[in-house]
């Protein structure tokens, strides 16, 4: 359902904002969501509205005469990066829908879109990537003197130098953040969340089907990608934000050991489902253990660190009660 023809998804926007949609339409924009591309375009026009919130108004011009520099601007913009002519049209769209007040506002933001598209995608740095084989960790030590450390198996997508208005990186995986305090947030994108900062720790872990964010110190941000709603929180020290499908969560943590110590090169669980420490351990050790489904379920509460993978494919044996089988590429837990 990836078509902006079936509705006029800036009308709904702006309805769904001012909270004027009918029970009809919500059921509309919410089928409309159901599409993986149209979340993300949604989550761009929320992304205009927050800040262009924080935008001051201009004052001493016409509206009509500030949209038109504002358009001969957008212009100029657009044929140094057109690959984002398609973004530009939503926000001008959107923008007329609104009050005027905020016409220029988000008027505004759209230009300064179109000049991050131009630094970026134009002319500016390419991205680096790292990826992080099973059985491996890395640290990286990123231009703004920020501290990253990747966990085994995962990506990381990286500036080689920030330029003065955003520091933004992308995981696919498993970080832990020391960030620099800047001027410039620090933001982390990862499929199902924006993470921000300015300075501060804390961990990243977005495997399976969730994003999670543990703060060890300052104070972080964190917004759902996947919410239908605004969705964004702030969490201190000692607290963890989920993101799934829906808005933020924030979680007690009983354990807070258990969540970092893959830094050290152990694995601690407590109450995990199989399913969950079996993913830890083959990203951890490059050891591949499988399982019958009736176990994946059950959960676990173990610590490993540098035992054989012989032994800690058959502490869990022991721990399921289950029969341990040897295969070419690893282990099978099976029932007696």
């Amino acid at each position: 359902m990836n078509n902006h023809n079936k509705f006029d998804i800036n009308q709904y926007f702006v309805r769904w904002h001012d909270g004027r949609l009918t029970p009809s339409e919500q059921r509309t924009l919410d089928a409309w969501l159901a599409n993986a591309d149209n979340r993300k375009t949604w989550t761009l026009l929320q992304n205009v509205w927050q800040v262009s919130a924080s935008l001051p108004i201009p004052e001493g011009t016409p509206l009509d005469t500030q949209w038109k520099h504002l358009r001969n601007r957008l212009s100029v913009a657009e044929t140094r990066a057109r690959q984002t002519a398609s973004t530009v049209s939503i926000f001008d769209r959107v923008a007329r829908a609104l009050p005027s007040a905020r016409v220029a506002l988000v008027g505004a933001m759209a230009a300064l879109m179109m000049v991050f598209a131009y630094n970026y995608l134009a002319v500016g740095p390419q991205l680096q990537v790292v990826s992080v084989p099973y059985g491996q960790q890395l640290q990286l030590v990123l231009s703004d003197g920020s501290e990253i450390h990747l966990n085994a198996g995962s990506t990381f997508k990286y500036p080689e130098k920030f330029n003065s208005s955003v520091r933004l990186v992308n995981l696919d995986g498993e970080a832990y953040f020391k960030v620099r305090p800047g001027e410039t947030p620090f933001t982390v994108e990862t499929d199902r969340a924006r993470t921000t900062v300015l300075g501060t720790e804390f961990n990243v872990r977005t495997w399976d089907s969730a994003t999670e964010v543990y703060v060890v110190s300052g104070k972080v941000a964190v917004h759902s990608n996947n919410a239908v709603q605004a969705s964004e929180v702030e969490i201190l020290p000692g607290q963890l934000a989920v993101c799934q499908d829906g808005p933020v969560d924030v979680q007690p943590t009983e354990h807070p050991g258990a969540l970092l110590s893959w830094r050290q090169g152990r694995l601690v669980f407590v109450n995990e489902p199989l399913k969950v420490v079996l993913g830890d351990i083959r990203r951890t050790f490059n050891l591949n253990i499988e399982a019958d489904p009736a176990f994946l379920n059950l959960t676990i509460t173990a610590t490993f660190s540098n035992e054989p993978l012989e032994v800690i494919a058959q502490t869990l044996a022991a721990t399921l009660g289950a029969d341990l089988a040897t295969k070419d590429d690893g282990f099978y837990l099976r029932k007696n």
